[in-house]
């Protein structure tokens, strides 16, 4: 069975070994691609800034119609609308755990709600490589 770290860490130095036999070439396609992505940033804050407002299309960008959003602070709704149905999408669950932990809300007030979901553990390593356009 092949092992897959070790085939990736074989293709890695490969990949490593290519560039640095190619280094003034990917030398010039990373300073062409700095280039590249500063333009680019400096182009989407252009149309984000122009005027007038509403959906506008400069070259290859668009952008979008920019509705206003509404936002309610929850300390300022009053109790019995945050009970109603479909008001109260999320808990936050970490605050929950220290109220509880704390003693200001009993357990057995939340225990019927209190869920556990198995995690999926994170990995970190070396980053994909990407180039498009």
């Amino acid at each position: 069975m092949a092992d897959p770290i070790r085939e990736f860490q074989a293709d890695r130095i490969k990949l490593l070994t290519f560039i640095e036999q190619n280094q003034r070439l990917f030398d010039k396609f990373f300073d062409l691609a700095d280039q590249y992505n500063g333009s680019l940033v400096e182009a989407k804050q252009h149309v984000r800034d122009h005027e007038p407002d509403g959906p506008v299309t400069l070259g290859p960008f668009r952008r979008s119609k920019s509705n206003p959003t509404v936002t309610y602070v929850p300390g300022l709704v009053p109790a019995s609308v945050l009970g109603m149905p479909g008001v109260v999408k999320s808990i936050d669950t970490a605050a929950l755990e220290v109220l509880v932990r704390a003693g200001a809300v009993n357990e057995s007030e939340v225990e019927g709600a209190r869920m556990e979901k198995a995690k999926t553990p994170s990995v970190s390593g070396p980053k994909e490589v990407v180039v498009k356009l």
